[in-house]
């Protein structure tokens, strides 16, 4: 499944029904915690918001893509990590261009 710029994924719980427990999520996460207003008004999502939908979602893997530009792999480690903090039974990967994730 993928969710790509997505402040609200799935506010009606559609995707949650249709597509519960998926292998593998890909889901954009532009900017760090304490940003939701930000990410909000652009459309895009927080390590919080994120967390929320995988949890609720369950997917066995979470890809997260879209990083603003603003942060170096140190920053986005830590995007990673707060994302970890909401579901930590789902595998949570950084993604990057061209990477191969298997599922």
């Amino acid at each position: 499944m993928v969710a790509g710029d997505c402040s609200e994924a799935d506010p009606e719980g559609v995707l949650r029904v249709m597509h519960a427990s998926p292998d593998l999520l890909i889901h954009e996460c532009t900017f760090c915690s304490g940003k939701e207003d930000l990410a909000r008004e652009r459309g895009h999502s927080t390590p919080s918001m994120v967390g929320e939908f995988v949890a609720s979602l369950g997917p066995a893997k979470v890809a997260l893509t879209h990083f603003s530009r603003r942060y170096d792999e140190e920053a986005v480690e830590e995007i990673r990590t707060d994302v970890v903090a909401f579901v930590r039974t789902t595998e949570v990967i950084a993604a990057k261009d061209f990477m191969i994730v298997n599922v």
